[in-house]
């Protein structure tokens, strides 16, 4: 029997970030993601609502289940996920260095759409587990990729407070709700905030949260290197390699290289 121990380095994780970005309709998520390096769109649309980026010339893929003349799906979206999976893995990768899907809960409604197309309606107790499973496979596959992933989330409200504190949380259905957030590096909230100077005078600007609120309680940063709120640029330019820089910051005491220390042999009892 044997196994390795080994030191950590930034090259474990290709200096790339895994990032969720969620945020109400309108809020600039895909539009935050479109300062990341060379990224290319997946949406679950025929026409996706695309006008904050239409003239900064991004590359997007439309993922829709394909259909024969009855209706029924030949090709499922999970497939066709699979499918640009492996050519971000090949071909892809000479062309892109971050994919974004945009939205993870228009990702969700598609798979389970797609299940009840093949259940001819129904939904059953068991489907619920399918899609778990089926929605953690596809989005982690992606993950895993050595490039930037950035999944945008829409938010909704689940409950008010004895003292009125709206609660929010991820828009997704079932087990995925609560098993999202720890799939990624980061996970923040794209909102406007209150800021107030020295002399109490009040301003509005665009934010990323990414520190726990009573509010928030799924955010987080891993890195622990960022603001608890970073100020968004007013033209939403150069953010997201400034969030990069700030996670993978030069640090002489970090190497850049994973390791083995050592190699520990010992002999079956």
């Amino acid at each position: 029997m044997s196994f390795n121990v080994e030191m950590t380095g930034r090259s474990d994780y290709y200096e790339k970030v895994k990032m969720a970005v969620v945020g109400q309709a309108g809020a600039g998520k895909t539009l935050f993601s479109s300062t990341a390096p060379d990224p290319v769109y997946i949406f679950f649309r025929e026409q996706p609502r695309i006008m904050s980026i239409a003239n900064r010339a991004m590359p997007h893929i439309k993922v829709l289940p394909e259909m024969d003349d009855a209706g029924r799906i030949t090709k499922p979206v999970e497939d066709i996920m699979l499918e640009i999976l492996e050519y971000l893995r090949g071909d892809g990768a000479e062309f892109y260095d971050t994919v974004v899907i945009d939205t993870g809960d228009e990702l969700q409604k598609a798979l389970k759409e797609g299940k009840k197309n093949r259940n001819r309606g129904k939904w059953g107790i068991s489907d619920w587990g399918w899609l778990a499973d089926e929605y953690h496979t596809v989005v982690n596959a992606f993950i895993d990729l050595p490039i930037n992933v950035i999944v945008t989330y829409h938010l909704k409200n689940t409950q008010e407070g004895e003292d009125g504190t709206i609660f929010k949380e991820i828009a997704l259905q079932g087990a995925a709700k609560d098993d999202t957030p720890g799939w990624f590096d980061v996970v923040g909230v794209l909102d406007t905030y209150e800021n107030v100077d020295d002399k109490g005078i009040k301003t509005t600007s665009r934010g990323f949260l990414t520190s726990p609120t009573p509010r928030y309680g799924w955010v987080k940063d891993h890195s622990g290197q960022l603001p608890p709120v970073f100020e968004i640029s007013e033209r939403f330019v150069g953010d997201f390699g400034k969030i990069r820089d700030l996670i993978y910051g030069t640090d002489a005491k970090v190497s850049h290289e994973h390791e083995v220390i050592s190699v520990v042999q010992q002999s079956a009892p």
